[in-house]
């Protein structure tokens, strides 16, 4: 496959982290968003913010140009509700955020550095954080409020 490529000491770079223990909780399989209900938002707010800052570090995949054959926008990790609030709770927990795309990906994106480099705070700036959507609504309007109450867009 593809595979991932880029940040991460020892997390999809192949270098050594340095910690003796790592610890790597993959979101997906650590805590479902898709049953965010079965927990009270509160629980979000505090308990999840505070896992996150007790694994110390956080790993964003990021996909910063549109797929046309999954169907996905550019930037498409900061388009998600749950996504944007991971990185909520990393800013807000002072966690060390680190980046990584795959392979393919990565070359592109630096290709497109190459050859224009206004592209990429051109195409940051166009994203709206605030504008990020979940399944369930309830959810977004949660999580802009909690964002809005703390770091901010």
């Amino acid at each position: 496959g593809d595979g991932a490529a880029g940040g991460g000491d020892g997390v999809g770079g192949g270098g050594g982290g340095g910690d003796a223990d790592p610890v790597l909780w993959f979101d997906v399989f650590s805590v479902s968003q898709h049953q965010s209900r079965s927990r009270s938002f509160e629980w979000w707010a505090t308990s999840f913010l505070q896992a996150v800052g007790s694994v110390g570090r956080v790993l964003v995949l990021l996909q910063p140009f549109e797929d046309e054959a999954a169907g996905t926008p550019a930037w498409t990790t900061l388009t998600r509700a749950w996504c944007v609030y991971e990185l909520f709770a990393a800013e807000s927990t002072r966690c060390r955020l680190e980046v990584t795309m795959a392979r393919g990906m990565l070359a592109r994106f630096f290709d497109t550095l190459d050859r224009d480099p206004s592209w990429l705070p051109e195409s940051l700036a166009a994203v709206d954080c605030s504008s990020s959507r979940a399944t369930c609504a309830d959810d977004e309007e949660r999580i802009r409020d909690v964002i809005r109450r703390g770091v901010g867009f």
